[in-house]
């Protein structure tokens, strides 16, 4: 039986979070569906002439989904015996789904292959849009605002095996990175830079390891931090240091983005539209040229600041 639960979304960064909490037990959301007033109407999920479905340019798929949508409007009002037409404005102006605290911390959880109010409410969740349907949506921008997610007991299972596994390997590459400060401060203080925590010149070794230990269980508040601390476990000397040359050069303004035409460029020269992809561009043997000239922009414009500093 599929169960989906709903958690807390907490976030750590503030007073709330540091006692674990989205919300104080007791309180919590009343969530309706959502409602378009140029249209006059609710937006259900159960409506196949919804704009976002409207909006598919392929017919074939349009169709599609608006035959799934329109039948499973008809199941859904077979079994729980109310029309779910969007036009059944009394039906839906008192529709409410709860998001109650309760003193344990617990929120609800949704049974939906046995319970069709349960369906129910998950498909007007879903067409909300702004709630994560999962642990993995947490990190997408898009749900900073939430206050809870959802996630299946299968998921739980599985993100909880992968975070134990994750969190071995993060303790592995933390060592292997402060081992021996002589030989791991110049990487160290390279990753702290490409990973955006932007350490100070000369930052002691243990400032370093205190400021990547908080990046890697705390992060920040709308990204896995871990994922990327240990992608970036993966690179080699070199390849930190053609990153970093081009964080710096674009800080620096050495480099800059064209808006209108969505690149980054120095001088007449174009690069590429995206900084991964501009790193990739500085590796390859044709711009190595290119990168040395960086390279020595940026360490003159360091020096200039020391001086001026």
């Amino acid at each position: 039986m599929l169960t989906i639960k709903a958690h807390q979304k907490v976030d750590k960064h503030d007073q709330l979070g540091a006692w674990g909490l989205s919300k104080f037990p007791g309180t919590g959301d009343y969530l309706t569906p959502l409602y378009d007033s140029n249209l006059k109407r609710y937006l259900t999920g159960l409506d196949e002439n919804d704009p976002i479905i409207l909006r598919i340019t392929d017919k074939k798929l349009r169709d599609e989904k608006q035959k799934e949508v329109r039948e499973k409007r008809q199941y859904l009002e077979n079994v729980i015996g109310v029309e779910l037409d969007y036009k059944n404005e009394k039906f839906w102006d008192s529709y409410v789904i709860p998001f109650v605290v309760d003193v344990k911390g617990t929120v609800r959880s949704f049974n939906p292959e046995i319970n069709p109010n349960d369906e129910l409410a998950l498909i007007v969740l879903k067409r909300r849009g702004d709630m994560p349907f999962s642990k993995k949506e947490m990190y997408d921008p898009k749900f900073k605002g939430a206050k809870f997610y959802l996630a299946s007991e299968d998921e739980e299972a599985s993100f909880n095996k992968s975070k134990i596994r994750l969190e071995r390997k993060r303790s592995v590459e933390m060592t292997k990175l402060f081992d021996d400060e002589l030989t791991g401060y110049d990487r160290a203080w390279n990753m702290a830079y490409y990973l955006g925590i932007k350490p100070k010149k000369n930052v002691s070794f243990d400032k370093l390891e205190e400021d990547l230990e908080l990046y890697t269980t705390e992060g920040n508040k709308y990204e896995n931090t871990l994922d990327y601390f240990l992608e970036a476990c993966k690179l080699t000397d070199e390849e930190l240091l053609i990153a970093n040359t081009f964080k710096k050069a674009v800080a620096y303004q050495i480099i800059k983005f064209n808006a209108s035409d969505k690149i980054y460029y120095r001088g007449g020269l174009n690069y590429r539209a995206t900084e991964k992809e501009c790193i990739e561009y500085f590796k390859t043997p044709e711009m190595s040229g290119e990168l040395a000239e960086l390279v020595a922009k940026v360490k003159k414009t360091e020096a200039n600041r020391k001086n001026l500093a």
